[in-house]
């Protein structure tokens, strides 16, 4: 009979200590979800001097794997301004955390910015007045950035790459095709550059619009570089988008294909919001 007792205290002893190994591992915070240990993680290495970000994966997932070095107060202060020029430009997404599917939170602006910046090979200064021209490359894959950069300066060279991208910034938004289109690249950034000068005599358009003018024509300038001498519109009204592809040989011209894209695309405000213009 004791050895029965014993052996039965010994059996309920070895269930327990799963339970209490479990129990243990829950508060010291072992089963801490995924999401916020990530988040601890970004402020651990934020605090080691370290910007971390979400970078996109070949799966289409986004991971914080990003890391850049801080340089300083005085860097982490532009970068701070930075964040407040992207929200001033893109307030919804700021609060929000996250721009279509892309996340657009204070540590991935920053980090972007920084990637961005040693992609150009340019000044901090200079990083922050090119975002604060356009923020619109903040919202995009700093691995994407960089690509299509390297591509620009492929098709011409990284002077008149940077000089370009310096007057719209939202042609890194073009992909690296752009790099057989520096000429149409070159020509229309300018236009671009002129617009947004207050000195500029009159509308640029006379069509109603619902968006500024100077912010029209940068955000049409994108689709129209990323598909320069495509100039036929096929319409999928079943998703409200529009294709375009080339072919048309009585509209090869630039000019022709984006007065013809910009005519097309301010036809309605759903449209223009399908295209991501609002």
């Amino acid at each position: 009979g004791g050895g029965f007792a014993v052996q039965m205290r010994g059996r309920s002893v070895s269930c327990l200590l799963p339970i209490s190994a479990a129990f243990f591992l829950y508060a010291s915070g072992a089963f801490t979800s995924l999401p916020s240990a990530r988040r601890k993680l970004s402020v651990h290495r934020s605090a080691e001097g370290m910007c971390v970000g979400n970078c996109l994966q070949p799966d289409g997932s986004w991971k914080p794997t990003g890391e850049i070095e801080i340089q300083g107060p005085e860097e982490e202060a532009m970068a701070d301004s930075v964040w407040q020029a992207f929200k001033s430009q893109y307030t919804g997404a700021a609060e929000r955390g996250i721009y279509m599917d892309t996340p657009v939170g204070e540590n991935d602006i920053k980090y972007r910015w920084r990637r961005l910046r040693d992609t150009f090979g340019v000044s901090s200064e200079e990083a922050v007045e090119i975002m604060e021209t356009d923020a619109l490359p903040l919202v995009i894959d700093a691995d994407y950035v960089a690509k299509t950069f390297n591509a620009m300066v492929e098709g011409s060279s990284r002077e008149k790459a940077l000089e370009i991208v310096q007057r719209h910034p939202g042609i890194l938004a073009a992909g690296p095709d752009v790099k057989g289109n520096m000429l149409q690249a070159d020509v229309a950034s300018n236009a671009i550059n002129a617009a947004r000068s207050p000195k500029y005599p009159g509308p640029l358009l006379p069509l109603p619009c619902p968006l500024p003018p100077c912010q029209l024509f940068a955000k049409l300038f994108a689709n129209f570089v990323s598909t320069a001498g495509v100039c036929r519109r096929c319409s999928d009204e079943s998703r409200g988008t529009a294709r375009w592809r080339q072919g048309d040989a009585g509209a090869r011209s630039g000019a022709g294909c984006f007065q013809r894209l910009v005519s097309t695309q301010l036809l309605s405000q759903r449209r223009l919001r399908s295209l991501q213009l609002l």
